[in-house]
C-alpha cells in the first residue's frame, strides 16, 4: 500500500509468493536455495550431519515432497557427493509402503538434492518425547511395520545405515 519494504514483504507473505522462511534468507542476503528439481522450498524441517530436509512442493502439480539437500561443505567433496547420489540411486528402486520414496536426485549449482516423499507426522524420537514410553499394543504395530521395510529394503540389496528415531516416521 505505501510502497514500504515492510509493505511489500506483507503483501508477498499474504499471496503466497514467499515463506517465512524465504524472507529470512533474503534478509541474510543468500536469495539461493530456494527450488530444487522442479520443487519449491517453504520451509527447514530437520537436519543431520550430512544433509538438511526441507518441506517443498512440486512447482507443476503443488504436491507436498521433502527435499533432502547435502550441508554445502560436502558439496565438493567427491567421496560425499558419490554416497549422496548412491543413497539416491538407491532408494529410487524401492517402492514399499514403510519406506519414504526418493522420487528424484539431482545438482543444482554444485547443490545436491534429492527429492522425496512427504510423510506427515512427527518422527519416532520426537513422538516419544511427547508421548514417553509405549506399551506392547501400541510399540508392536510400529515395529512390525519398520521390520517389513527393512526386510523388503535388505531383500533388494539396499541396507540402511542410519537407523534411528529421528529417521523412522
Amino acid at each position: 500500500a505505501d510502497g514500504s519494504l515492510d509493505a511489500v514483504v506483507s503483501s508477498f507473505l499474504r499471496k503466497g509468493f514467499l515463506t517465512s522462511w524465504q524472507i529470512e534468507r533474503l534478509k541474510k542476503g543468500d536469495p539461493s536455495g530456494f527450488f530444487y528439481g522442479g520443487c519449491k522450498i517453504l520451509f527447514h524441517l530437520a537436519e543431520g550431519t550430512f544433509a538438511r530436509v526441507y518441506r517443498g512442493v512440486k512447482v507443476e502439480t503443488g504436491k507436498p515432497v521433502a527435499v533432502k539437500v547435502l550441508r554445502q561443505r560436502f558439496a565438493s567433496d567427491p567421496v560425499s557427493i558419490d554416497r549422496f547420489n548412491k543413497e539416491a540411486e538407491a532408494g529410487m528402486k524401492l517402492s514399499h509402503p514403510n519406506i519414504v520414496r526418493i522420487l528424484d536426485y539431482g545438482e543444482d549449482d554444485k547443490k545436491y538434492y534429492m527429492i522425496m516423499e512427504y510423510v506427515e507426522g512427527a518422527n519416532l524420537r520426537d513422538f516419544l518425547k511427547i508421548r514417553g514410553r509405549l506399551n506392547e499394543e501400541h510399540a508392536l504395530p510400529l515395529m512390525i511395520g519398520m521390520a517389513k521395510g527393512l526386510k523388503y529394503s535388505i531383500d533388494s540389496g539396499v541396507t540402511h545405515r542410519d537407523i534411528k528415531g529421528t529417521n523412522i516416521l
